[in-house]
Order: C-alpha cells, then structure tokens, then sequence
C-alpha cells in the first residue's frame, strides 16, 4: 500500500488510510476485510512500528489511537458443516463418485483424512500405503495456476508432512477409484 515510502514518513493519517483501504478494499482484486482481519493486521503494524519507536527508527507511534473498521465477520455456525449435513455429503459423494466426478472422491478422501483440498488434489497412488493403512501427505497440488501436468507444490507448512492413519473403508474406496482409472485408461490407450 505505501510503496517505497520510509517509515518515518507515515503519519497517524496516512496509516488510518492504509485501515480504510482495507476495511472497505481489502487485497488486491479482493473485497472489503473482516474487522477482526483489520484489527490482526493493526496489531502486527503496531508490534513493528513499537520496535521502530524503541530502535529510534521513528519517533512516534502512528498506530496510536487508529479507528479499526470492515464488515461483521461469519457467524461460527457458517463456517462449518452440522453433523448431519457432513453425514449427508459424505454419504452422497460415496453415491456417485466415480471418473467422472472425481470431486467426490476429493471430498471423501478430505472427509476421511482431514486434508486440506491442495493436498488432496496432490495425492497419487505412491502416497497411500494400502497394507499399512497409511496416506503420506507430502506435497500439494498447485490448481490455480490451471496447469495440467507437473504442477505439484509444496505443503502449507513444514510441520504439515504427515502420515495419516486411514479405516478401510477409505482405502476399499480408493481401491474402487484405482480399478475404474485403470479401466478408463485401458479403453483410451493411455500406458
């Protein structure tokens, strides 16, 4: 938002600005912030602008007194799904996933192992350890970028490497999802 502007060429005003943008603005190409999102990015400026103030980098704090604004954020109860409306996905993805709607597969498997949707979509047959019981979640698929093949990426963080121990009814699903992918490329020629 500042650009190359110094920090010691902000002002109470210029920040209270930078607050507005984002509460009515939010990122690029993005829409207007929660204010609980305003008010964590006002208290990371201010722990950077306090240790200026303290290095003598600065003279005055001009986080003082800023207004925080932006829309109510989500209810909690719209964040996440009731139990009986994930009972209720799950059991239709199970209906109808097959090739042709892989999305219900992607479902599933996150619904069984807890996996975030990039990671998910980075999964491949070397990963799930079927006589162990295990799925290896190592990388991430890079969707956004819209590139069809070689587009693994890395995990949110480090620490999210993992192993997942997963029941066997994940596991007779993948076994399902393996046999109609071997089928289909078997008609289509694919080696």
């Amino acid at each position: 938002y500042f650009g190359k502007k110094p920090i010691n060429q902000i002002d109470r005003s210029g920040y209270q600005h930078f607050l507005n943008h984002l509460a009515k603005q939010g990122k690029v190409n993005g829409g207007p912030l929660a204010k609980s999102t305003v008010s964590r990015v006002n208290a990371y400026v201010r722990a950077a602008v306090l240790d200026a103030v303290d290095e003598g980098a600065i003279a005055r704090n001009f986080t003082r007194r800023a207004i925080l604004s932006g829309n109510d954020g989500k209810n909690e109860s719209s964040k996440f799904l009731s139990l009986n409306d994930f009972n209720s996905l799950v059991s239709e993805a199970a209906k109808v996933a097959s090739m042709r709607r892989i999305n219900a597969y992607i479902i599933l498997c996150q619904a069984y192992t807890g996996m975030r949707f990039k990671e998910a979509l980075g999964l491949t047959w070397s990963d799930i350890d079927f006589k162990n019981q295990i799925v290896l979640v190592n990388r991430s698929w890079k969707y956004k970028t819209h590139q069809q093949y070689d587009n693994f990426g890395d995990l949110k963080t480090p620490s999210s490497k993992r192993r997942i121990p997963v029941p066997p009814a994940f596991l007779a699903m993948m076994r399902k999802l393996k046999r109609q992918q071997d089928t289909v490329y078997l008609s289509e020629g694919y080696r």
